[in-house]
């Protein structure tokens, strides 16, 4: 029987119905505390984005403002298709994740949780396909560690071009923006730069608090990935944003090693 506390952050990744496999995480929880099961139209669930839009920071900043009321009951605020949350949004919401008010349960459902800071993920409890069969839930869960195999190499593989750029020829630059002349490739890899970026600052400032030009130059290096990622959301050349963000991090990090 799942076990969830009046006060949390829960990450589901589900490829079923994103609003019924919240509801279901929700009174199975209720019921491992012999509280009764509350229907999907219910004044104590929120839900937010059921239309799969961009999810950006003004959205966020509305559920913050919800969550700072106060509540009596248990409240929930599910938040579908997380993996459409912008990086700003991302960003805004880790405080609240991190420290969900009494009483308030933060959901949030995601088909793609690589596309997630791992910031993100790692202030969550993390379920997997909770209301599907075995036989689905064994498929899936096949289907998912694949997919976490594949963003582990991404992941370090970007980490390798971070190590290496400063001395990389402005030619091989050029050639790896090759890769992603693809829209989606671009923003995957942008998304994926985020989350090394992300955690290497984390990293740095655990190991090394009193060293802080690492982490600001880490920082910078969010900075950009960011700016050229929302160039990406204004429909730009897929290639040309990526050759740009990659020349401006080449340039932070030739900077650092001087």
């Amino acid at each position: 029987m799942l076990e969830m506390n009046a006060s949390q952050s829960v990450l589901i990744t589900s490829t079923t119905d994103h609003a019924q496999s919240a509801l279901h995480v929700i009174n199975q929880a209720r019921a491992a505390r012999a509280l009764p099961e509350l229907p999907q139209t219910h004044p104590s669930i929120q839900w937010i984005n059921t239309e799969a839009e961009s999810l950006k920071i003004e959205t966020i900043r509305e559920l913050i403002t919800s969550l700072s009321y106060g509540h009596a009951t248990e409240q929930y605020y599910c938040l579908l298709h997380a993996e459409l949350l912008t990086p700003p949004a991302q960003h805004a919401l880790l405080k609240s994740l991190e420290e969900p008010p009494t009483n308030c349960t933060i959901i949030l459902v995601s088909t793609a949780q690589e596309h997630l800071l791992e910031t993100i993920q790692s202030r969550c409890q993390i379920i997997i396909g909770s209301n599907e069969t075995s036989a689905q839930e064994s498929h899936k869960k096949t289907d998912a560690s694949a997919v976490v195999s594949a963003v582990e190499i991404e992941l370090q593989d970007l980490r390798e071009l971070l190590q290496e750029l400063a001395q990389m020829r402005y030619g091989e630059v050029v050639d790896r923006a090759e890769r992603y002349a693809d829209a989606s490739a671009a923003r995957r890899m942008l998304l994926s730069l985020l989350n090394v970026l992300d955690s290497d600052r984390q990293n740095s400032l655990a190991s090394h608090p009193e060293i802080t030009q690492e982490p600001q130059m880490l920082v910078q290096a969010e900075q950009v990935a960011m700016h050229h990622l929302n160039l990406l959301s204004a429909n730009c050349n897929p290639r040309l944003v990526t050759e740009a963000c990659l020349f401006q991090l080449k340039q932070i990090f030739a900077n650092a090693v001087r």
